[in-house]
């Protein structure tokens, strides 16, 4: 029998087949890398562009807002501007600068600074906020009510901002490419309205009279200059001169924290420095100026010595409860004087009166510690100023320290208890339990019928977020009182909630 062999034609890839194949697959895999990078970077360059937008926008709208209560510039330069403004508080100076050396130590740069004097509560001293960030360059143009560009302080009735911003990420991905970032540039004219004085008078050369019924108020670090009010039409404000140690022009002054002799404050008819030096001679005067720039003579020089002598305000509504075996806390109202620096708690046993003890505290809250068991205290509470001034002392009030082997009292079942869902986390909320010695309150949670709960002890407040919750799993939530000695009083009823996702 012959054997046969039947060929069917089929074969493998050659060397050569198999390498073409290599580099077009290579070819075509490179080709949509770049596609996909191209795409990408397209994406980035976008979102950062809306985010250079976005930051464009709030500092315009910030900054807009602000000029158009302006009431008075102090300082107008290309890229900052300070002017007075009443919106807040009266007189005060507010400033817009580009921190772009990280000047304020937080290690970021190109931000906008609103820095304010005083705060806007009115506390003297120079606050700092941060407004905006990722801004490149800004620049203000000073117009007249011509439309013109002015150099005068006193002419600008309107003002031009411009803000270059770029997206945050594109600045750390393109660094080394800067040529290539793409910017976001907008700006905007704003009409201050609130200047309070007319339009200058081209080629008026006449300055207004000098000030006149200057008088002076002296505190501790404090001096309050008033006078009387000007009756020209066309006035643009004052400005105020200070130094110490000597009197006449020049003034020289510098150490008031509103800033250098002089200072321009607006039309009003008083200003206060603060800062200044104790116990030293400071001589203050004033000069008028106009719409025009045109600067009035000095007016009588006035001359006072910061010094306090008036005491601050009693403290008022001294309270203390017992808060651990051998605690007292005390807490109180404070005071309304702004230079108060510090509170005395004077307090004794009542079977040594004579040991009187006396601690010191910047807040209205003391815990005095190391008290004797069932023994008796009396305590009080003054107030002391940065001058050495102290108050009369509060009205006494007696705790009895009880120790925690004799306190049988445990606290309250805490009312109105809610539970309220969010996004990973519930809020809670109850109301505080009158029981004197209360030092926090202890929440309790659970998974819906799992026994294996955990309890969280989250002081003495009255809402709470617990935080790390799955999404559309059933809790169960109480929350009970404790007191300084460690009891827990009665939970309230288990409430059931579900953490949801928030579309």
């Amino acid at each position: 029998m012959e054997l046969r062999h039947h060929h069917t034609g089929e074969r493998g890839f050659t060397l050569m087949e198999t390498l073409v194949t290599l580099v077009l697959v290579a070819i075509v895999t490179l080709g949509v890398f770049r596609v996909f990078t191209a795409t990408s970077r397209s994406y980035h360059r976008g979102t950062e562009s809306i985010d250079g937008q976005q930051n464009t926008r709030a500092a315009l709208n910030w900054l807009s807002k602000e000029l158009r209560g302006a009431k008075g510039f102090t300082l107008i330069r290309p890229d900052e501007v300070t002017f007075l403004s009443d919106v807040k508080v009266p007189n005060q100076a507010r400033t817009f600068r580009l921190d772009v050396d990280d000047v304020d130590g937080d290690g970021f740069r190109s931000e906008l600074l609103l820095i304010r004097n005083p705060a806007d509560d009115g506390t003297p001293g120079v606050v700092v906020d941060e407004i905006a960030v990722g801004i490149d360059s800004l620049a203000f143009v000073y117009r007249d009510g011509t439309g013109a560009s002015t150099s005068s302080r006193s002419a600008v009735q309107e003002v031009e901002i411009f803000v270059f911003t770029t997206g945050n990420q594109m600045q750390e991905e393109e660094a080394v490419e800067f040529a290539q970032m793409r910017q976001v540039g907008m700006s905007t004219r704003v009409r201050c309205r609130n200047l309070g004085k007319s339009v200058p008078t081209l080629g008026d050369v006449t300055p207004p009279a000098a000030p006149t019924g200057l008088h002076v108020t002296v505190g501790c670090g404090v001096a309050t200059v008033s006078w009387t009010a000007n009756s020209e039409t066309d006035l643009a404000g004052y400005f105020l001169s200070y130094d110490k140690g000597s009197g006449s022009p020049p003034y020289g002054g510098t150490d008031a924290e509103q800033g250098p002799s002089p200072i321009f404050v607006g039309s009003t008819t008083s200003y206060t420095l603060t800062g200044l030096d104790q116990a030293r001679d400071y001589f203050f005067n004033l000069q008028a100026v106009d719409a025009a720039d045109n600067l009035s003579f000095f007016g009588s020089e006035v001359q006072g010595t910061p010094t306090d002598a008036a005491a601050p305000s009693t403290p008022t509504n001294l309270a203390g409860q017992v808060v651990g075996s051998d605690e007292i806390q005390l807490t109180w109202d404070s005071v309304p004087e702004w230079d108060v620096g510090w509170y005395k708690v004077y307090w004794y046993r009542e079977d040594t009166p004579l040991d009187v003890r006396v601690d010191s505290t910047s807040v209205t809250s003391l815990v005095l510690g190391g008290l004797v068991g069932d023994a008796i205290y009396h305590c009080s509470v003054s107030a002391s100023d940065n001058c050495g001034n102290e108050s009369q002392t509060s009205s006494e009030i007696t705790i009895t320290m009880v120790p925690c082997d004799q306190d049988t009292e445990f606290p309250d079942i805490p009312s109105t208890f809610a539970v309220t869902p969010g996004d990973e986390f519930v809020r809670l909320t109850w109301s505080s339990v009158p029981s004197g010695d209360v030092v926090g309150y202890q929440v309790y949670f659970q998974e819906e019928a799992n026994p294996d709960g955990s309890t969280l002890l989250v002081g003495n407040v009255e809402t709470y977020n617990v935080y790390g919750l799955e999404n559309g799993t059933p809790y169960e939530f109480q929350v009970a009182a404790l007191d300084g000695c460690g009891h827990v009083g009665g939970y309230t009823g288990l409430v059931e909630v579900t953490p949801q996702h928030c579309a």
